[in-house]
């Protein structure tokens, strides 16, 4: 065998050094300068042997370099650079810190093992290789491209950049936490939480994953085991995005806490006359705090500021709730019906032009511990005065429909919000609806009738109203 001393270099020239004659290589170190223990100063080089790390060690590839040997032990770090690349092939690499400082680091079909961090500061082509993140303590994972990337590590790993899978993220031991940043499966990735089972698995991804699908009209999509199933009936081939948050329930507008710690984003390229069926799958742990057999499936159409609970069926055996008749789609999320529900479902809130007056109308399907409402007007959409308040229906299943007529609004747009307001204080907004006021009818009064010809008044006036 041949070992590579501390601050010594390896040049292969250009060499191809297959199987048959590569003898065990041990690398020490960095090299001369830092400029890497092996080095290529030819054209495009390979090494076929297997490769033990003596010390942490660096490769520089200014010319490509190809690595098809074992590469170990897991108890020293290696570091890639250069302006060309370092290629694996399908070897097995075991490491513990792998870092790219520069160049590409191409992955081939290898398997490789990281025990420590893995940073890139260059290039890292996966092809069809699998990275396995196997450490003892918390790891790091760069924002690159995989196409398998594989977590066992009780101690979990967290992302320093957003990262893409087009193979499987495949969670058998340990959290994958994404932070700020998100797992982008794509439209060929797929995700696999299943550790010891799909209801309460003790290693998965609490943060954000992502996935896009064409959806075939009448399939069922998985979207790649993200947690929601989407069947559409009437729209062909509907490009649709799905963000699922983990970790996080939907706040400020249950009636004593939050969703369950999970929601999804779902954006259709197509989103109006759907009739979707949509399953809403979550964990056990994301329930606590909820009774399992009153959630159903609450919608939001701002952003997650507003809920309106959906009238969906719940397999507590399965960890999974069923939403028929959807139409559209938009943010969603699972709470507790009977003691997280909304404070009220406001079905309709309208301001429409009536001459010279607004008139507001708003209707209830249910109300819970309602006190009252405030209706507010405003010019600027900043500062709001309030124009009307009326006792809500306190606990209510029935419908209630309010109505108010505003008989001085301004000239221009008028903005109207309605405020409710709990019995024990708690209050919610609606969303605003806009009223423009303009002065496009005119009158004309001549007086006096006789008048001097020199004394003639004129008066204009005019009022008419149209919705902005």
């Amino acid at each position: 065998g041949l070992s590579i001393s501390s601050g010594a270099v390896l040049d292969l020239n250009g060499q191809t050094i297959g199987s048959t004659n590569a003898e065990a290589l041990t690398i020490n170190g960095t090299g001369i300068s830092s400029g890497g223990a092996i080095i290529n100063s030819g054209s495009s080089a390979s090494y076929a042997g297997a490769i033990t790390l003596g010390s942490d060690a660096k490769v520089t590839a200014n010319n490509q370099i190809t690595l098809s040997g074992t590469i170990s032990p897991s108890t020293y770090s290696l570091t890639t650079a250069g302006s060309n690349s370092v290629v694996f092939t399908s070897n097995t690499v075991s490491v513990k810190d792998l870092a790219i400082s520069a160049g590409t680091l191409a992955g081939g079909t290898s398997t490789v093992n990281i025990y420590g961090n893995f940073t890139n500061s260059g290039t890292f082509t996966c092809n069809t290789n699998t990275v396995r993140m196997v450490g003892s303590s918390s790891q790091a994972i760069p924002a690159v491209t995989f196409n398998n990337l594989y977590i066992s590590n009780s101690a979990g790993a967290t992302l320093s950049g957003n990262i893409s899978v087009g193979g499987s993220l495949t969670m058998n031991s340990g959290i994958l936490t994404t932070g700020s940043y998100y797992a982008d499966l794509g439209t060929t990735g797929s995700i696999v939480e299943a550790t010891p089972n799909v209801t309460a698995p003790t290693s998965y991804v609490t943060g954000t994953v992502k996935a896009t699908r064409t959806l075939a009209q009448n399939v069922n999509n998985t979207f790649g085991g993200i947690g929601v199933e989407i069947n559409e009936a009437n729209v062909n081939n509907n490009s649709t995005v799905v963000t699922r948050v983990t970790g996080t329930g939907c706040t400020g507008h249950f009636n004593t806490t939050t969703g369950i710690l999970r929601y999804f984003t779902i954006v259709p390229t197509t989103d109006a006359n759907l009739n979707g069926t949509m399953v809403f799958h979550y964990f056990d742990n994301e329930i606590t705090g909820h009774t399992e057999a009153n959630i159903k499936v609450f919608k939001s159409t701002d952003g997650r500021h507003h809920w309106t609970m959906q009238n969906s069926s719940i397999d507590v055996t399965n960890n999974k709730t069923t939403q028929t008749g959807i139409t559209s789609f938009s943010d969603w999320t699972a709470s507790d019906a009977t003691s997280q529900s909304l404070p009220i479902e406001l079905t309709d809130f309208t301001a429409m032009p009536k001459g010279d007056k607004v008139v507001i109308n708003w209707t209830t399907a249910s109300e819970i511990n309602n006190d009252y409402f405030t209706l507010e007007q405003s010019t600027d959409g900043e500062q709001w005065n309030i124009v009307y308040t009326c006792q809500g229906a306190g606990t209510s299943t029935n419908q209630h429909c309010y109505s108010y007529t505003d008989h001085n609004p301004s000239n221009g747009i008028n903005y109207y919000r309605l405020k409710q307001t709990d019995k024990d204080g708690q209050s919610t907004y609606s969303s605003i609806e806009s009223v423009r006021i303009s002065s496009d009818s005119i009158s004309l009064v001549i007086f006096p009738i006789p008048a001097p010809a020199d004394d003639i008044h004129l008066l204009f006036s005019s009022m008419k109203a149209s919705t902005a």
